[in-house]
């Protein structure tokens, strides 16, 4: 992590119009991509 790394909301379930707190994760932006890269891999 970097310290100047902005914070980023994850939508867990994909659905980006889902916005009910269970389904947000605030999370690092380099974890962020990381998370949907992995996704896109496989």
């Amino acid at each position: 992590m970097l310290s100047d790394e902005k914070v980023h909301l994850h939508h867990i379930d994909g659905n980006h119009k889902n916005g009910k707190p269970k389904n947000l994760l605030a999370i690092h932006e380099s974890c962020h991509d990381y998370i949907h890269m992995s996704k896109s891999a496989s």
